[in-house]
């Protein structure tokens, strides 16, 4: 899919077949050239970045592509495209790309640039910090505890439908084997010469039924829930709510709850990502929460009651100067800035 229109495309609509941003990279090349100060290059980008964002979101509003011909791209994405540019201006000269950033988001704050990417990769990354420390609200760990009992009874129900059906199977098995064995033992084998359509007739229903028998001793607990699905299952599983989200993955029991903890851990505390958090934050003012160092207790023998009994007998629910829980749902940030 490409990410600008076609020249021909805009020349049919609007009798111009400058692409999207032609306006805006020209009244940033005349910005720059008359820029003098930092904070003049800076606003320099910030323009750019409003006026090649509205003019993306302009066709895309009149697209006859229904805009997939065009990716729209946020002002912030926009403005911190330019930062390599800014670094080689004159009036940037001496200063480290540290300070240009900051400058940079400073204005972009002045000028209603809306940071949701920078502030999205904070709340995300500190979100993580807190999980993988230990910090679940009880609501939470709730929710999966009755999504794990859930999904458990569920699965009993679905184990006994399918014992059921085999022992079910088992019982046509036996009753059609012993029709076979007494239909040819019949008259001492005459009786399929004197009514061959009757033995055949007779032969086939058996034969049939130890097919049936066949199919139903075959069945798996899976064809029970996609499949079959019978009332007892069905009753069963209207019971079950959609299973918690923790940063929007989805979470059937404790253990997996473990293994998310224990890999947001890794993640965070992975040298890449903790410097591009302490950078960001550096670049944002914001004050960088502590980070769990590697060689701390296991999270694999954590105890979620246990974790939140203890956070629950401390004043206000936390421990002083530690992180306060935060979850985040699907589709839900919680107030971070």
């Amino acid at each position: 899919m490409s990410q600008k229109p076609s020249g021909y495309v805009l020349k049919a609509m609007f009798g111009s077949d400058e692409l999207i941003g032609f306006y805006a990279e020209e009244a940033f090349e005349r910005d720059m050239a008359r820029a003098k100060t930092l904070q003049e290059v800076v606003r320099a980008a910030v323009l750019f970045a409003k006026a090649y964002h509205g003019e993306q979101a302009a066709y895309d509003a009149v697209s006859p592509y229904g805009g997939e011909d065009i990716e729209v791209l946020s002002e912030e994405t926009l403005a911190l495209s330019k930062v390599d540019r800014l670094s080689k201006h004159p009036a940037c000269s001496g200063i480290d790309r540290l300070c240009l950033c900051k400058e940079l988001y400073a204005q972009m704050g002045q000028m209603g640039v809306a940071l949701r990417e920078t502030r999205g990769f904070i709340q995300e990354y500190e979100t993580k910090a807190r999980i993988a420390a230990g910090y679940i609200s009880a609501p939470f760990r709730r929710e999966v505890e009755h999504y794990e009992k859930a999904a458990a009874y569920a699965e009993a129900v679905a184990l006994q439908e399918v014992e059921a059906i085999h022992q079910e199977g088992a019982v046509l098995r036996f009753k059609a084997e012993t029709g076979l064995k007494r239909l040819e033992r019949k008259w001492l084998g005459l009786y399929k010469w004197f009514v061959p359509e009757k033995y055949l007739t007779q032969r086939t229903a058996l034969e049939g039924q130890l097919q049936a028998a066949a199919g139903m001793e075959a069945v798996t607990p899976e064809d029970v829930k996609q499949k079959i699905c019978p009332a007892s299952y069905e009753r069963a599983i209207e019971n079950m709510a959609s299973p918690p989200r923790l940063l929007g993955e989805p979470i059937f029991s404790a253990k997996a709850l473990y293994t998310v903890m224990n890999r947001f851990k890794e993640e965070i505390v992975s040298p890449e990502m903790k410097e591009d958090y302490l950078k960001i934050c550096a670049i944002t003012g914001r004050c960088p929460i502590s980070i769990p160092e590697p060689g701390n207790a296991p999270l694999e023998k954590l105890s979620i009651r246990a974790t939140v009994k203890r956070l629950e007998r401390l004043p206000n629910g936390r421990e002083h100067a530690a992180p306060q829980p935060m979850i985040l749902t699907e589709g839900k940030h919680e107030p971070g800035f």
